[in-house]
Parts: C-alpha cells; sequence; structure tokens
C-alpha cells in the first residue's frame, strides 16, 4: 500500500531526471510500435490487395498511437 511518503518520494525522484531521457524512452518506444505497426499494416495490405504504401503508413501511425498510449517508458531503475 502506497503511502504519502513513498508518493513524494517518487515525485522527487522523476523530478530529478532529465527530462531528455524520458523523451528519448517515450521516442524509442514510438518507433518500436511504428515498426511493428508498419508490419502488420504491410501484411494486412498484401493479403487483402489494399494499397500497400498507405496501409504500411497507417498501421506504422496507429502502431506509434497505441505504443505511445500504452507503454510507460522504462525508468534508469529498470534498465
Amino acid at each position: 500500500m502506497f503511502t504519502a511518503k513513498d508518493f513524494l518520494d517518487k515525485a522527487k525522484k522523476n523530478k530529478s531526471q532529465n527530462e531528455n531521457e524520458l523523451l528519448k524512452d517515450k521516442s524509442k518506444a514510438a518507433m518500436t510500435g511504428l515498426a511493428i505497426g508498419g508490419i502488420a499494416g504491410l501484411y494486412v495490405g498484401y493479403t487483402r490487395k489494399y494499397n500497400i504504401l498507405i496501409s504500411v503508413f497507417l498501421g506504422g501511425l496507429i502502431g506509434s498511437l497505441v505504443t505511445r498510449a500504452l507503454l510507460k517508458p522504462k525508468k534508469k531503475d529498470e534498465e
């Protein structure tokens, strides 16, 4: 169970972490989602005979957005 002290300690730790590193980690996760979504879009576009370029673009876009929304970036302690 979280206490107020634990919450404050976690907030101080996050505040001291460099913002550029958090942005870099979030971007790495988004690029991974982009690649996975692009591959999924390529497969869907090829098998259903859609325009492959548009399906790869849309798959990558959706994969990137879902990854940014659902995954939290790794913190230094978890690496």
